[in-house]
This record gives C-alpha cells, sequence and structure tokens, in this order.
C-alpha cells in the first residue's frame, strides 16, 4: 500500500497518484481509482521547471565520483547530516541507473524550493514497469535497487518517461 499525505502534496501529485493505483483507500474505505487505466500512462507529462538551480552537470560512468561530490557539497549546507547523506545516496543510485539504463550518460540539476531540497536525473532511457522502484527487489537479484532505495530514502520521487527521455526528481523536506 502507497501512503499518501493528502494535506500536504500538491493536486498534481496526488492526480498522479491516482493515475498510477488501480485502488484507492480513503478512511478505511476502498474504492477503484476513475483515473487508472491503460490509457492514462503514468509517466507521461512534464514537470514543472524550477524557479532557479543551485547547481547542474553532466556525467557518464567516469564522473559518478563528481556527482556525489557536487550533490553533498551542496545539501551539507542545508540538509541535517543524516538527510544530507541519504539524499546523496539517492541521487548517486539514479544517477547510476542512467548511465547503466538510459544511454550512458545523463544530466543532474539540484535546488531547493523553500522547503525541499530538490535533485533531477536525467537520461536517454525510457521507463515502462510501473511499478518501478515501488516493489521491494528479491533478495537474490543483483539489480533492480536503485529507484527502490531512493524511494526508501527520500520524501517523495517523480518519474516521467517518454521516448525520448527519462526524468527522475528527488524530493527531501528541509526540516
Amino acid at each position: 500500500m502507497c501512503l499518501y499525505d493528502v494535506d500536504s502534496l500538491s493536486p498534481e501529485v496526488l492526480d498522479a497518484a491516482c493515475r498510477s493505483h488501480p485502488y484507492l483507500s480513503e478512511q478505511g474505505t476502498s474504492r477503484p481509482s476513475r483515473s487508472f487505466g491503460p490509457s492514462s500512462w503514468i509517466f507521461d507529462g512534464v514537470l514543472p521547471e524550477p524557479d532557479a538551480t543551485a547547481g547542474a552537470l553532466d556525467f557518464d560512468a567516469s564522473s559518478l565520483r563528481a556527482v556525489r561530490l557536487s550533490v553533498s557539497d551542496w545539501a551539507s549546507g542545508i540538509l541535517s547530516v543524516g538527510r544530507a547523506a541519504d539524499f546523496v545516496l539517492a541521487v548517486h543510485e539514479v544517477a547510476a541507473n542512467s548511465v547503466r539504463h538510459g544511454g550512458s550518460t545523463g544530466s543532474l540539476r539540484y535546488w531547493h524550493d523553500g522547503a525541499t531540497a530538490v535533485a533531477e536525473v536525467r537520461d536517454h532511457g525510457r521507463i515502462e514497469r510501473l511499478l518501478v522502484g515501488r516493489e521491494v527487489p528479491s533478495h537474490d537479484d543483483e539489480r533492480g535497487r536503485g529507484l527502490w532505495l531512493a524511494h526508501q530514502l527520500c520524501d517523495l520521487v517523480q518519474v516521467r518517461s517518454s521516448a525520448d527521455a527519462t526524468v527522475v526528481r528527488l524530493h527531501v523536506g528541509l526540516a
């Protein structure tokens, strides 16, 4: 079961949740989601552009260390030590996925929107598994942990994927 805080999340996030779940449960009552279905591809759409970014860089397999260092330097100034470490690990895992599955390269941007630290990883891959990152990986599978781990470490993970690109945004509250 996926839990969503309907009082603090934006209507866009809640709409995406309704499109990506066949059943909804509110106050103990379950019902079919009217917006779920094969005609509503959950990874479609464009995420809003940030007002400004604190940093950006392009990366490949040889520069994943630079991704970690850049995000770590920035996040350590705005997040607690533990939250910064979690955020850096989540960003690194998603960037490593871009190298492995998204065309060997990617781009990173990061910023904060007042209450949330945000990192965005973009690549040229395409995600088609509806529950990517939301299913617990099996113990004997050596792959499939990157997005799952990001979901465990971040407050919100947004995914948009098309034939042209995949964008993953990771959000961690500053408080």
